[in-house]
């Protein structure tokens, strides 16, 4: 790579990664989101990944070996209409307290652009904040197509506060209410639609096998742009990831896959809920694909979840069926940051946000 090294003043100076910076990039990673994170996880997430043998990050060093800031770009495989193209996403970007308000991060972002381009990655894309995209809207070019919606569905609707004892056990009660209606219109749901698609199956699986790249093949003609979900890059997100416990549901029909869902609990605050990570099923057949959300949803459900949030565009059915559903639009939803970095990219599909499809799984806002 050029620019290997550069000075950024006061003893710092920037340069890119290499060999050996893995454990004090992660207590960086650690220190700025106050989160353990083991070093396998960190390998797992840029060595590992499926994309490519590339890892591009740039770094803020100083004279004495502390890394003090850091920008990580995720490689990741896209479909833009008709052609397979690298691209890379923004994730945990982070500056030591003791050097922020400094444009460190300015600075690390144009120091590692020319090699992530020579690199033959396409454009790039992130999900940051309205707070910060505000400032990358001034300072760092960002381009902001629009809103991923988080939907969420609030299962303990009378939450009760207090430590007393008959506080708990009111708060107890009404949960119980608030899971069983949510519960029962899952239910009613699914039986409107079951009797004349009684073929469909509903199984958790292990590992995604050759027959979601078949999957895939027919999925990916639906959108125009769409992160590349074949079995391989499945596998190494959801199934050998060392930070989450993933559930995978299949739906199967007649021995094909005809979509699926990712799903895993997180406890926050002390209260454990539901997040989907992805889900996938064809644009032709939408009623048999919200029986396998409603199926997952029951299941989430069924592990006492105080809430379960999903994200999803607009455009898109899963959108449609959950707001049937009872979910609302939390206010939290962030904004899709796109950057194009190669002059013959169809701009205009890939600026329209209803050509694509995203869900949480193709961002870093619950973690990898």
């Amino acid at each position: 790579m050029k620019n290997k090294a550069a000075p950024l003043g006061r003893g710092v100076r920037i340069r890119h990664y290499r060999e050996g910076d893995e454990e004090r990039l992660n207590e960086l990673f650690q220190s700025v989101f106050e989160t353990e994170r083991p070093l396998d996880a960190w390998y797992w997430k840029f060595r590992d990944n499926p994309a490519s043998d590339l890892i591009l990050i740039s770094l803020a060093e100083t004279e004495d070996g502390r890394i003090v800031g850091m920008y990580p770009l995720l490689i990741m495989e896209y479909k833009v209409k008709d052609e397979y193209m690298l691209a890379v996403q923004l994730v945990e970007i982070a500056i030591h307290p003791d050097f922020r308000g400094r444009w460190i991060v300015r600075e690390l972002k144009y120091f590692l652009q020319p090699p992530t381009i020579e690199s033959g990655v396409r454009f790039g894309f992130g999900f940051p904040t309205r707070e910060h995209a505000k400032v990358g809207i001034r300072y760092m070019g960002y381009n902001l197509l629009g809103e991923l919606p988080i939907m969420g569905l609030s299962v303990d609707r009378y939450p009760v506060t207090g430590d007393g004892l008959a506080r708990r056990i009111a708060g107890g009660i009404l949960y119980r209410v608030s899971w069983l209606g949510c519960y029962l219109r899952l239910r009613r749901s699914a039986m409107r639609r079951r009797a004349s698609r009684s073929s469909l199956e509903f199984v958790e699986i292990d590992s995604f096998d050759e027959r979601f790249d078949d999957l895939w093949e027919r999925i990916s003609r639906e959108y125009r742009v769409i992160a590349h979900r074949s079995s391989r890059y499945l596998n190494w997100r959801y199934v050998e990831n060392p930070m989450s416990d993933f559930t995978v549901l299949a739906a199967i029909a007649d021995g094909a896959i005809a979509g699926y869902m990712v799903f895993t609990t997180r406890v926050e605050e002390g209260n454990r809920n539901g997040i989907v990570f992805d889900y996938v099923y064809g644009k032709d057949k939408p009623a048999e694909g919200k029986l396998l959300l409603v199926d997952g949803l029951r299941r989430l459900l069924q592990r006492r979840v105080k809430s379960i949030r999903c994200g999803a565009l607009p455009h898109t059915d899963l959108h449609r069926h959950l707001t049937s559903l009872g979910f609302e639009r939390w206010q939290s939803s962030p904004v899709v940051n796109f950057e194009p970095l190669d002059e013959d990219l169809d701009v205009g599909v890939m600026s329209d946000l209803s050509e694509w499809y995203l869900s949480i799984g193709d961002t870093d806002l619950f973690g990898w």
